[in-house]
């Protein structure tokens, strides 16, 4: 889940996002024939920004309703575009042509997820959680036509209607990628859940990724600061990080401190001689062990997004340094 269109507008440099490549690595597939992919399972939702998604459209249980009044969860929304997705994934900040294992929390209707299982022949597994039911619905249904529409490519592995369900995909004949070699199989799973209660399952496909969407926009209490940062901390050493949360502002938040921003985006921001505004140096500790790439230091690395498709959203990129903590986080 992400910010409500326009709500935090002001926290986005008004430039474009630079132009991606990839170099030393397994090629991304052009986004046309991804793009054609994302439309047969969303259709015209696919790409679409604004308040307009059908993300944006799908109505919050009761339940639901009483989680964000209590400062559980915070269903705000928003989604990643083609565009940030493709980013964000290449080399320079989540380098996911180098996984095997992707994990995304806070999925929203499962296109980040899918988007990642298309670009990214390397990854074998793609496991995806989404709290509000509603929206898990509309990436189920998204994922059972793709398997409908385009059934020499992929199959229906598991299906429990309004919980989860599980896709493969068959490589081409021609694939001569390192898992078509080893025989192995490549699954995109959805699941409806809440990304501080995983089940087994999902916490060890966590544990294991070795990339990591947390697209969770936590309430603004020390709490659920903590509870984040516990989260992240029980992945392995290595893994890569994007988070709409900045990890070094649920660090001080987490302690007691107060962050003035909202989201809390833009913690101990410098600004270098050259005039462009940059994040501090942080030092790693054990309540966050995680170094910030390189190529993110900037306040101008921006993502498309559905609330900023033009200037972007500062999303925060992380490798993990070490010091994993594989016991859950606080309830």
């Amino acid at each position: 889940t992400h910010p409500k269109e326009g709500q935090h507008a002001a926290d986005n440099p008004k430039r474009p996002a630079p132009a991606h490549t990839v170099t030393g690595k397994m090629p991304f597939p052009s986004s046309a024939p991804v793009d054609a992919v994302l439309t047969t399972a969303y259709g015209d939702d696919a790409g679409l920004h604004g308040l307009s998604t059908a993300g944006h459209n799908a109505a919050l249980t009761p339940a639901e309703v009483l989680l964000e009044e209590a400062e559980r969860h915070d269903f705000q929304y928003g989604e990643v575009l083609p565009a940030g997705v493709r980013k964000a994934l290449g080399e320079a900040h989540l380098d996911a042509q180098s996984g095997r294992s992707l994990v995304e929390l806070g999925a929203g209707t499962g296109k980040v997820a899918l988007q990642a299982f298309l670009e990214c022949p390397s990854l074998l597994r793609v496991t995806a959680v989404e709290l509000a039911a509603a929206r898990y619905r509309v990436g189920e249904a998204a994922l059972l036509r793709l398997c409908e529409r385009i059934p020499e490519r992929f199959s229906l592995l598991a299906h429990a209607p309004g919980a989860c369900v599980r896709i493969s995909e068959r490589p081409p004949a021609a694939d001569t990628s390192a898992h078509q070699r080893e025989g192995s199989s490549r699954e995109l799973e959805l699941s409806v859940g809440d990304v501080f209660e995983l089940g087994a399952a999902a916490r060890a496909a966590l544990a294991e990724a070795d990339v990591v969407f947390f697209e969770v926009c936590l309430p603004r209490t020390a709490e659920a600061a903590a509870r984040g940062l516990a989260l992240l901390r029980s992945t392995k050493a290595g893994s890569r990080v994007l988070s709409y949360e900045a990890l070094e502002a649920l660090e001080e938040e987490a302690a007691g401190g107060s962050t003035v921003c909202s989201p809390r985006a833009h913690p101990r921001v410098c600004v270098g001689d050259d005039g462009v505004a940059a994040h501090a140096a942080h030092r790693p500790s054990a309540q966050n062990p995680f170094v910030r790439r390189p190529a993110n230091a900037s306040l101008g690395d921006t993502f498309a997004a559905s609330w900023a498709p033009e200037e972007g959203y500062h999303f925060h990129c992380y490798t993990h340094g070490g010091g994993r903590v594989t016991s859950n986080p606080p309830a």
